[in-house]
């Protein structure tokens, strides 16, 4: 009988193509970042588990979800909090009357030739006199593609829609796009808000964005 060949260990290259092999392809083609994966190759590296690990988003959510809590305690109305499949929908108190808050919603882009197209807005806040804030979130994940698109919505909604406003808040994540380039090009907003990664659990850390985004539903604000 032949002797077999003792096997070789498998080479860190070898592990985290296999890595990325294990991704599945998202609808729009690009790969999605698979968490498990990558733990697993920086476990079999001997690394520290980075932020690299954290599926594509979390940051994203988190800041969202923070924001709306600091929102919900500072003018939420707890009577009208409802749990949907998005997240919590609630109204704000404010001077203006009732702001309806909602996570993650579409919002129409009329575009020529009679077509429309959409923006995910992160929070969606809207009065009862029709005046409107989108709060869009940047996290690391985000490139300057992403960036402009974003850029390039907020330009025509707010061509459109006199009364709407716009606030970016951005991720700052080492290694990341800096923040200054961010708002660079996502000039059309009308504010922007930069948070740190280990802050985004903390309601504290969005107070002035909470006060930014409350004052402009206060009476005569723009």
């Amino acid at each position: 009988m032949p002797l077999r060949e003792p096997t070789k260990p498998k080479s860190k290259t070898t592990i985290i193509r296999a890595a990325k092999a294990a991704q599945p392809p998202s609808m729009s083609g690009a790969a999605v970042h698979d968490p498990e994966a990558a733990i697993e190759v920086q476990r079999l590296q001997g690394a520290r588990i980075t932020t690299d690990a954290i599926p594509t988003g979390r940051e994203r959510a988190l800041a969202r979800t923070t924001l709306m809590q600091a929102l919900l305690l500072e003018a939420g109305d707890p009577r009208s909090v409802v749990e949907t499949a998005n997240g919590r929908v609630f109204d704000l108190a404010t001077p203006a009357g009732p702001v309806r808050v909602e996570p993650q919603r579409n919002v129409p882009i009329p575009i020529p030739g009679g077509q429309t197209t959409s923006h995910v807005s992160d929070i969606h806040l809207e009065g009862p006199d029709g005046r409107v804030v989108l709060v869009d979130v940047v996290d690391a994940h985000a490139n300057s593609t992403d960036l402009k698109a974003l850029s390039f919505d907020m330009q025509h909604l707010k061509a459109r829609r006199p009364k709407l406003s716009s606030v970016l808040v951005f991720v700052r994540t080492p290694g990341s796009m800096g923040q200054e380039q961010a708002q660079a090009i996502c000039h059309t907003y009308d504010y922007h808000f930069g948070v740190s990664e280990g802050d985004l659990q903390s309601a504290l850390k969005f107070a002035a964005c909470r006060a930014e985004i409350l004052r402009r539903f206060n009476a005569g604000a723009r």
